[in-house]
């Protein structure tokens, strides 16, 4: 039996929507005169909040106004979090059958914990994760991967049979800090026709085939 690490954003649920709503309200009340288009704030996602906001604000970019558009982000995108977003096609059925035939389940993600933690619950209900963590103002974002370590040290988990699957080049450096292979989510957010993407051990079509994959 596996355990399989999650990336969240592009790989479990299409938060896209509610990403590019919240953001481009931040921008405006905050008076930057960018806005974003979906596929635009796509490329920004996948380094955090913090990230996102930075190169949001492109050469513009300073503390002052980085500032005032991450509290107007925030809050704006726990509001619509859940209507502006959706589980991928099939995936919640091929998780719960890969957790009911003895296959472990967490999530590792760049996003707010508290945040995330909300979303996974609406969208899967409780109990299908063992562990969620998110983005801790106390601690770096992925690619850092002690949060992956802390949560196999607790179970007594080893690095063979486990696996990092995640959309993204920033997915693919976490699995090479954590030692893990990647499982490729190549229907999220990510750009894979880099170098990095052909090094994913499996690559994942669609999310439904997470159900599939020879663990």
């Amino acid at each position: 039996m596996a355990n399989l690490f999650f990336d969240l954003d592009g790989t479990l649920v299409d938060t896209l929507p509610g990403i590019c709503k919240a953001l481009n309200e931040a921008l405006a009340v905050s008076g930057a005169p960018f806005s974003y288009a979906p596929r635009e704030a796509e490329k920004l996602i996948g380094r955090g909040a913090d990230a996102l906001v930075h190169r949001a604000l492109r050469e513009l970019d300073g503390p002052e106004l980085f500032g005032r558009v991450k509290a107007a982000y925030l809050p704006r995108y726990e509001e619509y979090q859940i209507a502006g977003s959706a589980p991928y096609p099939g995936l919640g059925p091929a998780l719960t059958k890969l957790k009911a035939t003895g296959h472990r389940l967490f999530v590792y993600t760049n996003k707010p914990e508290k945040l995330a933690k909300e979303l996974l619950l609406f969208h899967f209900g409780d109990g299908l994760f063992e562990q969620i963590e998110g983005q801790l103002e106390s601690r770096s974002v992925k690619p850092n991967p002690e949060p992956i370590f802390a949560m196999m040290e607790r179970r007594g988990l080893s690095k063979g049979g486990s696996y990092y699957v995640g959309d993204s080049i920033v997915d693919y450096e976490t699995s090479v800090a954590a030692g893990l292979p990647l499982i490729l989510a190549a229907y999220g957010y990510g750009d894979y026709r880099g170098e990095w993407a052909q090094k994913a051990l499996l690559v994942l079509k669609e999310a439904a085939d997470i159900a599939k994959i020879p663990l």
